[in-house]
């Protein structure tokens, strides 16, 4: 089982490094952002701002669960309105391993969550929620390009699934 600890880090492609205290220092990007939000905090989207990701990655393998890992304060990232979309970028106002992006749909409070892998070229598609202000969820199996590439185990039966959460820390209701 140890495989699931090596792992966990490396098939969400679509996060940065875990927050830890060296990381929870502000980027000057993400200062700026966050002045950025401050300003224009009654014409935002409720999707726009900093969040930090919560996530919740539950290991299978023949349908059975395996291992259940918990990965707090997994990352943060920079949610701004791009033309018709929302684009994900790190804490340094980037995207390089990655482009990620919401979409909105005709349903309130809904987004059409994109993320492509640019190493691997998978996808990740799925249906994301904004609850009230502050809170996203969505859930996704991971990529099995992703998942292969990280080990190579004969059991095809394996699957990753992830619970995501995020909660928004810029703009303050």
């Amino acid at each position: 089982m140890k495989f699931f600890f090596v792992i966990i880090p490396l098939l969400f492609s679509c996060t940065q490094v875990p927050l830890d205290r060296e990381t929870e220092l502000k980027t000057p990007v993400q200062k700026s952002y966050e002045k950025y939000f401050q300003r224009n905090k009654k014409s935002l989207d409720p999707i726009e701002g900093i969040w930090t990701e919560y996530a919740v990655g539950t290991l299978y393998g023949d349908h059975k669960v395996i291992k259940r890992e918990t990965e707090p304060k997994r990352a943060r990232w920079i949610v701004v309105k791009k033309g018709k979309i929302f684009k994900i970028l790190n804490i340094y106002g980037n995207q390089h391993f990655f482009d990620a992006s919401f979409t909105p749909t005709n349903k309130k409070g809904f987004y059409h969550f994109e993320c492509s892998i640019r190493e691997t070229k998978d996808q990740i598609s799925t249906m994301a929620q904004v609850f009230g202000f502050d809170r996203i969820e969505m859930a996704y199996n991971a990529p099995k390009g992703v998942f292969n590439d990280v080990y190579t185990l004969s059991n095809d039966n394996l699957e990753l699934h992830w619970e995501i959460q995020w909660l928004k820390s810029t703009p303050p209701k």
